[in-house]
């Protein structure tokens, strides 16, 4: 099958309790860490290119949501063989790069021949891992649109997916998941950092959720064996509670304090559910190599 003039790069990354990470492959001819790559094949347009490719070389379903990133290069085509060469034309001197990223809702990778193994990192591991340019910026680009709460679809523009949680970096001794901006604020305010003001009008935006927003009972009886479930408001219907809660993100701002707004389509096991929001359980991941 003809060899099209173009390469994919294809970043499977996951949510999990400390945040997204990142699949990356140690492509057994070269030692190096990359992306999933190839090329496309016959009428294949790059979108096509990078399901197939993905699917061959790590064992992810076409069926996900591959989006495209605006991240590119191009590489030389002397890469690649004389027969890919004399089809693409002399006047062919280098092909681009079109990157994807596609997120996982587990661990699960099955190689292919190509790679001798693969590694599940956090952004700044997987950026020293990575050995081409082109995959050090997609991965930038990538980790910059999560952290901000941005998504490109395959259409382009900015998308919220269907689950938005704001938490701290500190960990739930109940949850083991990052405090949500709550909890956040209690701690805050039992270490004395928060000036007078800036507690009263904590406990006004608290009180208006408390009156506002259904508590799962989940949270009313001493927590299961399994631990607490976690909450994520519904992105779609929960607009004017997030509205609600940027004072509190300026405040963290003003102070320097870490947070971040955590954006999905996966929560984990639902086990309840209301018009804003949802508790969940994040299932338990572990890396698996092979």
């Amino acid at each position: 099958m003809a060899r099209l003039p173009y390469n994919v790069l294809v970043l499977p990354w996951r949510l999990t309790r400390e945040g997204p990470r990142f699949a990356v492959f140690l492509r057994g001819d070269m030692n190096a860490w990359q992306f999933v790559a190839g090329g496309g094949e016959g009428c294949e347009t790059p979108l096509e290119a990078a399901r197939r490719e993905a699917c061959e070389e790590a064992g992810i379903s076409p069926a996900l949501d591959f989006r495209p990133l605006t991240a590119s290069a191009h590489v030389p085509a002397f890469h690649f063989s004389a027969a890919a060469r004399a089809a693409w034309g002399e006047r062919t001197l280098v092909i681009p790069v079109h990157c994807f990223a596609v997120e996982l809702p587990g661990p699960e990778i099955t190689l292919s021949r190509e790679h001798t193994q693969y590694r599940w990192a956090d952004g700044d591991g997987a950026a020293a891992l990575l050995r081409f340019d082109v995959d050090r910026t997609a991965l930038w680009e990538l980790r910059e649109t999560l952290a901000r709460g941005w998504y490109e679809k395959d259409g382009g523009g900015k998308i919220s997916p269907a689950y938005v949680r704001i938490q701290g970096r500190e960990l739930s001794y109940r949850t083991g998941w990052p405090g949500g901006i709550f909890s956040v604020f209690w701690r805050r305010e039992r270490a004395g950092a928060l000036s007078a003001q800036e507690s009263a009008l904590f406990h006004e935006i608290d009180g208006w959720f408390d009156e506002h927003l259904p508590e799962p009972p989940v949270y009313q009886s001493p927590p299961a064996p399994g631990g607490t479930p976690i909450s994520w408001f519904k992105a779609a219907a929960a607009g004017e509670m997030l509205r609600r809660l940027e004072p509190l993100l300026a405040i963290l701002e003003r102070h320097g304090a870490p947070y971040d707004i955590v954006r999905t389509n996966r929560p984990g096991r639902i086990v309840y559910e209301d018009e804003f929001q949802v508790a969940a359980y994040l299932e338990e991941e572990t890396e698996k190599k092979p």
